[in-house]
């Protein structure tokens, strides 16, 4: 006579996921330098009774996961995890999530799964129903962002001159003022859109729309001079909105959406009178020969005298 038992085991496995070492699993996550590759470990963990065989780490970015015991051709699968509480229980694998671009936000996933066995890796654990335990499988979640740090420069000039100090530069009355704006990136992320906006200057023309770090355009305006003797200035603000390649906002040192960068620059300008045209001839020279004529004439008068005496002696 035959007779069966069976003693129910239980299958669990939790995976704990951290970007250079902090768990980060709330919004924004862990700070990271831009451009910096980050560092990823997942703790994985069996957490019921029976063994795990064939624990496969994956991950939805991570790339070149290695786990300790893992067959070279396999290396994100662990062969086997003692029960809970064992000294097996647990191991740590590692991978790499590629570079974060100035002001990008990261989130990624990582996944373990296993298969519930016997102490010989092999034999399948069953459960309270006395069937084989289903796979056991968890997921964890990682944030990371890298903090974008804005800047923008610009420097206004009037007819060329950057006219910065009163009382700037001297333009005729009347005149129509070229003023110009030289704009440029001067963060780590991209400007877009670029706006300009002057205490005075309206209608101003620009290039471009959008400025990439280190990227430098200049845009112009006409404005009509002061009045005589009237010392001008006026201010011009640069600002814009931080965005990624793709448009969405870029995100500061606190994870949250960068402020706009801003800039000002004041040129001054004083018209001066301009030299009244001249309408005559001139006459410098015409008044120089009358004035030599007339002198030689008094002379010639003056020695006509002396000549007729001198000749009545000699008679």
């Amino acid at each position: 006579d035959d007779a069966y038992a069976f003693a129910p085991a239980t299958a669990g496995v939790s995976i704990v996921k951290s970007i250079n070492g902090d768990d980060a699993n709330t919004a924004p996550g862990v700070s990271v330098a831009a451009g910096a590759p980050l560092s990823v470990t997942f703790l994985v963990t069996n957490t019921g009774t029976a063994y795990l065989a064939n624990v496969t780490v994956t991950d939805s970015l991570a790339t070149g996961i290695t786990c300790p015991g893992a067959a070279a051709d396999t290396a994100n699968v662990i062969p086997l995890l003692g029960p809970a509480g064992s000294d097996t229980a647990s191991v740590t694998c590692t991978g790499t999530v590629a570079a974060l671009a100035p002001g990008a936000t990261h989130l990624n996933t990582g996944s373990v799964s296993g298969t519930p066995v016997l102490a010989d890796g092999t034999t399948p654990a069953v459960g309270a129903d006395g069937q084989p335990l289903p796979p056991s499988t968890a997921t964890d979640d990682a944030h990371a962002y890298a903090p974008a740090h804005p800047g923008i420069g610009v420097v206004k000039r009037i007819n060329g001159d950057d006219a910065a100090t009163a009382p700037g530069v001297s333009v005729p009355a009347g005149s129509l003022m070229m003023v110009t704006f030289e704009v440029t990136n001067t963060g780590d992320v991209r400007i877009d859109p670029v706006v300009l906006t002057d205490s005075t200057v309206t209608e101003i023309r620009c290039p471009a729309a959008a400025l990439d770090p280190g990227e430098v355009m200049t845009c112009s305006a006409n404005l009509a001079a002061p009045a005589v003797g009237v010392q001008h200035s006026n201010t011009v603000t640069a600002t814009g909105s931080p965005v990624l390649a793709d448009g969405t906002p870029a995100v500061g040192d606190d994870g949250q959406p960068a402020s706009a960068p801003t800039a000002t620059d004041t040129a001054y300008a004083v018209s001066v009178a301009t030299p009244l045209p001249q309408t005559g001839a001139n006459v410098t020279g015409l008044v120089g020969s009358g004035l030599g004529m007339l002198l030689l004439g008094w002379l010639l008068l003056l020695a006509s005298p002396r000549r007729r005496s001198a000749r009545s002696r000699r008679s």
